[in-house]
């Protein structure tokens, strides 16, 4: 996927800014981790089967490949997320020297499906931005993945390698690894986002927004309401959150940064990054030349930026989407096409090398997010054997039964669609008995 970094022609801020007084600022911990606790083989005999949801693993500073399984039905799809922040000794905000995280998926038998799926991180980046490789093996006929083997798009069984390129400075990665498998579809899935459906969307910062405390990863992001949040952004952290789309709606967020009535500069040169995570853990990176996910603020500036990001129209059938398909967002609109929790991250960090050990003032800011549009029944879901299964209603969030959303959100595989893939057709009358629909709040 392609990433740009364009900057936004500045909007001066009301009144004379003077630079802002840096005080020492620990930045709080590093990415968060959430999910079952697993342990990576070294063996593909006897790695561990992941079933769908969230698990959290270490991956230590060496290049050993470690594997785990992955297993599907005929026609569902499935996708494979890991995502960790790194760390080096004696660095603070800024990478020392390259390193990269690999993921291949094969068939039993040793037949390539994912070759060489990879992120690097290089040196001088920002070492709060996630390292981050998402795999997919949609089922046969996905556009989206037309040049996958047709023994993979047909298999239901995989084995993951995952191995690292670190640096001798290197230490070890926690990481978070989502896997979510999709239900075979029955009927027509109807047609993907057009041009105006993957448009540029702008939200509007609004009046009188309450703090809300940010998450520390996907696990613990709170929900945001549409609306406006005041933040206090650490350099060399990035904040999470996470707000509910479904089927038919849109998703956008803004930062304003800083905030255009706080009269703030800063004191050294900072580089910003607003992010947007699809439920599998797919970064969208809207093309659109008039509005970026990232810029940069100049040391005694009081210039505010205001960065953005959006979503299509999420539709199931968004996954036909090409790389020539929506010339104005790009080919990660394809991923867009789940309904569930779309987590937005946001990131600061020094925008020179020599400021990589500095101290810095917590930089006062505002971020908007809106979800738009009508929500509409998602397609309809069968089993293997074309025999329907449960669909979730407009608006449900789980058919968990009695469970109720802890602080940190219902685990992100059951939101909507992603508890149907895993029941077993023979559990499925016992499960919808007990099952009580939840709204969303």
């Amino acid at each position: 996927m392609r990433l740009r970094l364009l900057a936004l022609p500045a909007v001066l801020a009301a009144g004379v800014a003077t630079p802002a007084v840096a005080a020492p600022v620990t930045p709080r911990a590093a990415f968060e981790p959430s999910g079952e606790q697993v342990q990576a083989s070294t063996a593909t005999g006897s790695a561990k089967v992941l079933e769908p949801g969230s698990y959290r693993t270490s991956l230590p500073a060496d290049e050993t490949k470690r594997f785990f399984k992955l297993t599907r039905s005929p026609g569902e799809g499935l996708s494979f997320a890991i995502m960790g922040q790194p760390t080096e000794n004696g660095q603070k905000y800024l990478a020392g020297q390259d390193q990269s995280l690999h993921v291949s998926i094969a068939l039993p038998d040793g037949t390539s499906c994912v070759s060489d799926d990879y992120a690097t991180k290089n040196k001088d980046a920002p070492l709060a931005q996630l390292l981050r490789v998402v795999s997919t093996i949609d089922p046969t006929g996905a556009k989206r993945q037309s040049f996958l083997n047709e023994d993979c798009a047909a298999a239901t069984s995989f084995t993951v390698s995952v191995w690292r390129e670190t640096p001798p400075a290197g230490s070890s990665l926690p990481v978070e690894i989502r896997v979510h498998r999709q239900p075979k579809i029955t009927g027509q899935p109807g047609a993907p986002a057009t041009e105006a459906e993957a448009s540029l969307l702008r939200v509007e910062p609004q009046e009188g927004g309450e703090p809300v405390p940010a998450g520390q990863g996907f696990g613990d992001a709170p929900t945001l309401p549409n609306g406006t949040v005041p933040l206090d952004l650490e350099v060399g952290q990035q904040v999470f959150y996470k707000v509910r789309a479904g089927y038919g709606q849109r998703v956008a967020a803004s930062l304003e940064v800083p905030a255009n009535d706080k009269n703030f500069a800063p004191k050294n040169d900072l580089s910003v990054q607003l992010n947007l995570w699809t439920p599998q853990g797919v970064q969208l990176d809207p093309g659109n030349y008039d509005l970026s996910r990232t810029g940069s603020l100049m040391a005694n500036s009081g210039e505010a930026k205001t960065l953005g990001v959006y979503t299509p129209t999420i539709k199931y059938a968004n996954r036909d989407i090409t790389f020539t398909s929506l010339s104005d967002y790009g080919a990660s609109a394809a991923w867009a096409d789940t309904a569930g929790w779309y987590y937005v991250g946001v990131l600061v960090a020094p925008g020179q090398a020599e400021d990589r050990n500095g101290t810095f003032a917590k930089i006062p800011s505002r971020l908007s997010v809106r979800v738009s549009g009508q929500e509409q029944a998602g397609p309809t879901y069968v089993n293997a054997q074309g025999a329907a299964l449960n669909q979730p209603g407009v608006g449900q969030v789980s058919t968990e039964g009695t469970q109720q959303d802890s602080a940190a959100g219902l685990p992100w595989w059951k939101i909507g669609v992603g508890a149907l893939a895993v029941l077993a057709a023979a559990a499925a009358c016992v499960w919808a008995i007990r099952a009580r629909p939840k709204l969303v709040e």
